[in-house]
């Protein structure tokens, strides 16, 4: 396939050049350090730190648009095996089809196996996954239905399935051409506007990623001034060890920076932000059902939506806020 191909030449080459690009900046640092250190040969080392310069940023720069590159293709090629199925199919899994048919969603496992679902066992959620408080995010529509379609002995109390699959333009038209509704915010309600309006915000610190952060930093620290006190005696080491030195102490200190969760109300919805950004989330109170803490812990905040429920932290104060400004949304049971 000819989608195939061009991913795996764009990824292969942008992750190739991508290490290159790493090798010059490292090459840029040790420059660097010895057009400081030393005293003779400054015009080498002055040429060196351009090179290596230029270097970093046409290999990078390269290298990440070989690899956006070959994200395009990667779902272009995603599309295309859908479309050779039919052009009413969909992954909702590795290697897991899902086809609209006549009257059900039939679903089409790797190993040959098929379910076959009818639509009014079905229920469809489109939504959107933000990591920031703002418009936009990765769309994707989930469906709904009940687990003895994937077991044969699902009881009643057993909590419903949900598979996810891409929004895409393709879909929404099927969806329609079937009658079929899709609760949630949809593509074009969905347009980027500019940031949110933050009400309050709660700051969770996390001790032992402070502790690890705190010692990175100092021992990296520790590093870069032992490497360049070693330089005087051996350039070529000290400069290595400074540079790693160097490297992990920036590390550490966007770590320490890191080390928090926070918890923020906004006027439009409630955002957790994580130290690592993917992990955040961003929920608006029109998908926000209800808002309560948890029954077995009051430190955690449950956020039910209809089509799961979230768990955020719950520091003090936090329910109190949302209560007073969004009782609609607190409600007890």
């Amino acid at each position: 396939m000819r989608e195939s191909r061009l991913k795996k030449l764009c990824m292969r080459f942008g992750m190739a050049l991508a290490v290159l690009g790493l090798l010059c900046l490292g090459g840029l640092v040790v420059s660097l350090l010895l057009l400081g250190l030393k005293e003779t040969g400054l015009s080498l080392y002055a040429i060196l730190c351009g090179s290596f310069a230029g270097g970093a940023v046409l290999f990078g720069l390269c290298g990440l648009l070989l690899l956006r590159r070959g994200e395009f293709y990667a779902k272009a090629e995603t599309d295309a095996i859908e479309r050779a199925d039919s052009e009413e199919s969909f992954f909702v899994g590795e290697d897991t089809l899902a086809r609209f048919g006549e009257a059900a969603l039939v679903i089409s496992g790797a190993k040959g196996s098929k379910i076959s679902i009818p639509y009014e066992e079905i229920s469809f959620f489109s939504v959107c996954a933000r990591t920031k408080p703002a418009d936009g995010g990765e769309r994707s529509v989930l469906m709904q239905f009940p687990a003895r379609y994937l077991d044969g002995k699902g009881g009643k109390d057993e909590p419903p399935v949900l598979i996810r699959t891409d929004a895409k333009e393709r879909l929404f038209a099927c969806l329609k051409a079937h009658g079929l509704t899709v609760t949630g915010e949809l593509p074009q309600e969905g347009k980027v506007t500019k940031s949110y309006t933050r009400m309050q915000k709660f700051v969770l610190p996390l001790p032992e990623k402070r502790k690890h952060a705190l010692i990175m930093t100092l021992v990296g620290g520790a590093a870069f001034c032992a490497g360049i006190g070693a330089a005087f005696w051996q350039a070529t080491v000290g400069c290595l060890i400074a540079f790693i030195g160097g490297y992990m102490c920036m590390r550490g200190v966007i770590a320490l920076l890191k080390a928090k969760r926070v918890l923020a109300v906004y006027e439009e919805g409630i955002f957790l932000k994580e130290p690592n950004r993917a992990e955040s989330c961003f929920l608006k109170w029109e998908e926000i059902d209800r808002a309560h803490p948890a029954k077995e812990r009051e430190d955690v905040l449950r956020i039910e939506c209809p089509y799961g429920a979230y768990e955020f932290p719950c520091p003090a104060g936090a329910y109190e806020f949302l209560r007073e400004h969004f009782p609609d949304k607190c409600k007890e049971v």
